[in-house]
């Protein structure tokens, strides 16, 4: 399949499961939340093809849909203890950036990544990584390139931090990357 191709197969499925999500937000309805896990399964199975063929320049678009689809699983068993079975966190801690990535998205991986080694347990990784992403972060505010980043980028994680905190593990830990979050937005 032509690499063009996958990648708008990619953005398509990102967006349907992100419409699903939303719809079932509203309605509240378990055969929507199911509908929205089958389609971030989607979405995760096209932006991983994406990523594989070099046309993905967004990780942190794969990264936050395997979060979702973590908690969404989660959410759907009301359990926040459910085993990952279906190993998205092993995969968020393993992407890797690739030269020619876009800026916001190696920022947004740098912050899902510590995100889901909070949610580990593991807070030594989880800070390190969060402070190198601050870093980054901080150095690519003032271009007007990349407004977004560490503003409006920032308070989207911590909303995101807000909506999952019931399904997410280690609440200290996920407090910790808030408070990276607050501090870089009022800089």
């Amino acid at each position: 399949m032509d690499p063009n191709a996958v990648l708008a197969y990619a953005e398509c499925h990102r967006r349907i499961a992100g419409l699903r999500q939303w719809h079932w937000q509203l309605i509240q309805d378990a055969s929507d939340l199911d509908r929205a896990i089958r389609a971030f399964d989607d979405a995760v199975l096209w932006n991983s093809r994406a990523r594989i063929v070099g046309v993905l320049k967004h990780p942190g678009f794969l990264a936050q849909a395997r979060l979702k689809l973590l908690l969404l699983l989660r959410e759907r068993d009301s359990n926040a203890e459910r085993p990952d079975h279906e190993g998205h966190r092993d995969a968020i801690v393993a992407l890797g950036t690739k030269h020619g990535d876009d800026a916001k998205g190696r920022s947004y991986l740098g912050w899902f990544q510590p995100i889901t080694l909070a949610d580990l347990g593991a807070a030594e990784a989880s800070q390190r990584i969060a402070s190198k992403t601050r870093s980054y972060d901080a150095k690519l505010m003032s271009d007007p390139q990349h407004w977004e980043i560490g503003r409006r980028q920032y308070t989207q994680l911590r909303r995101f931090l807000e909506q999952y905190l019931p399904f997410l593990r280690n609440h200290s830990l996920i407090g910790k990357i808030a408070q990276e979050l607050q501090w870089g937005a009022a800089r």
